[in-house]
């Protein structure tokens, strides 16, 4: 599947320190949409099979532990790709984006999640 992005960030030993600026945007932007009446829902996308397969799966872990830590702290909504159903390869285009089938999976996934999630639909 390529050198993307995932497969490079998965790959490389430098390990991932939260918060981070990424991590800092979306507090900032958590809380100007909750000061403004909205919701806020960050929304993980889903993985091709063979990435979860990858080496430093403590990293992914890692970084959905920062990002629920940060949605209870601020008060937004995360969905993380482990919480989606499982996306086949039939699923995607390409490395990263779902075709007309995978974003039909995605969609139906993230509706019965967020009707399971009170106040995040």
């Amino acid at each position: 599947m390529g050198r993307g992005p995932l497969l490079l960030w998965v790959r490389e030993g430098e390990r991932d320190i939260y918060p981070n600026p990424n991590t800092r945007a979306i507090d900032l932007l958590a809380r100007r949409l909750r000061a403004a009446g909205s919701r806020f829902i960050v929304i993980e996308g889903p993985i091709p099979p063979g990435h979860g397969a990858l080496p430093a799966p403590e990293r992914t872990r890692a970084f959905r532990e920062a990002l629920r830590a940060r949605a209870k702290a601020e008060g937004f909504t995360f969905v993380s790709a482990a919480d989606m159903a499982d996306f086949a390869l039939e699923d995607f285009r390409d490395q990263t984006h779902l075709n007309a089938r995978g974003r039909r999976t995605f969609t139906d996934a993230l509706e019965k999640i967020l009707r399971s999630r009170p106040g995040a639909g």
